[in-house]
Parts: structure tokens; sequence; C-alpha cells
């Protein structure tokens, strides 16, 4: 699933014509790769397989990847790399933050040995998606706008020099301020 798709382009500029479709999908690609990288944040569901991840001395586990739309396994490897299931139901889950508190509050874990906790590093085991499962519309939306940005050439400059001469300049700035600033609103640092 991408941010948006050419068709979703001509659209919002009112292009009727083919004739430039290879060169604005070119740029609509572009987009679509770049939009995640800046942001650091995936905007499509995505299932991690089996990551390994460690707990910090709070009991918490940072999943790299967030938001959170679901966890399917939490487990964790002893030394010997047997592998237990931990019942999610004893966790607390923050989707947004993309953290799994490991008993936390002593009413979830009645019980301490289903709760297995250790400071060996990799020793549990995760199996999540992560992703918005619908694209922002900032984003969206800032996505037609880069698209637009570079297909209609506004990073150029042209001087006139007078005597009939001119100069043609790029702007440095990568991304305009007011695309910036929708993309740094979901920006993770």
């Amino acid at each position: 699933m991408a941010i948006i798709t050419l068709e979703d382009y001509r659209e919002f500029t009112g292009i009727n014509s083919p004739n430039k479709d290879l060169q604005l999908q070119v740029l609509v690609d572009f987009v679509n790769e770049f939009i995640p990288e800046y942001c650091g944040v995936q905007f499509e569901p995505t299932l991690q397989l089996d990551k390994p991840v460690t707990k910090d001395q709070r009991h918490i586990i940072f999943l790299p990847d967030y938001p959170i739309s679901g966890i399917d396994k939490l487990a964790y490897r002893d030394p010997d790399n047997v592998e237990t299931l931990m019942d999610l139901a004893n966790c607390i889950v923050d989707l947004e933050g993309g953290e799994i508190f490991l008993g936390l509050v002593p009413a979830i874990t009645a019980d301490p040995s289903t709760f297995p906790m250790t400071d060996r590093q990799y020793a549990y085991r995760v199996t999540y998606t992560y992703g918005h499962a619908t694209t922002p519309s900032s984003i969206y939306l800032a996505a037609l706008e880069m698209v637009k940005h570079y297909d209609k050439e506004k990073y150029m400059g042209s001087k006139n020099l007078g005597n009939g001469q001119q100069v043609s300049y790029s702007d440095k700035r990568y991304i305009p301020p007011h695309i910036r600033m929708a993309l740094d609103v979901c920006r993770r640092t």
C-alpha cells in the first residue's frame, strides 16, 4: 500500500493527459519511499516476525517499530534456548509508543513464576504488526504537495543579470517548509 498513487496525484492536480505519466510515476515512487524513511514511521501495516528484544531495568520492552496494531506472540527464551510463551494478559501494552510493560503492576503478576524476568540480551521474542491502519491525512496531503513541488520544478529559480544574461539555480532546501512541517508532526526522533 503506497501513501499516494499516480491516479491520486492526477486527480489532485486535474491532469487528464497521460503524456507525463512516466515522469510522474518516478516522482510518486520517490515520495512513497522518502516519506516513511524521513519520518521513521511505517504508514502501512507490516508484520514483524519473532523480533529479538531486551527489556530494560524497569521491566519494559521497547519495540523498535511502532505504532503497534497487534501483538501475536510474546515469548521468553532461557539460556538453554527453550522458548516459553508468555500470556499477554499479564502485560500492559502501549500501542502508540510500542512498549510492553512486563508485570509492573502487582495485581497483574499474581503468579511471578509465570513471568520470567532476565537481563540477558535478546531473551524475549515478539511477533507483532506495526504501522498505521490508514495513512494520516496530513501525510497524504504532504505527499501530494511534494510530488507537485518537484513536478512543477518549484525548487528551480532564475535571476536576470542584465545584458540578456539569466542564471538558473536550485533552491537548496530539500523539503519546502510547509511540507516539512506536516512530515515533522509524524516524525520519530
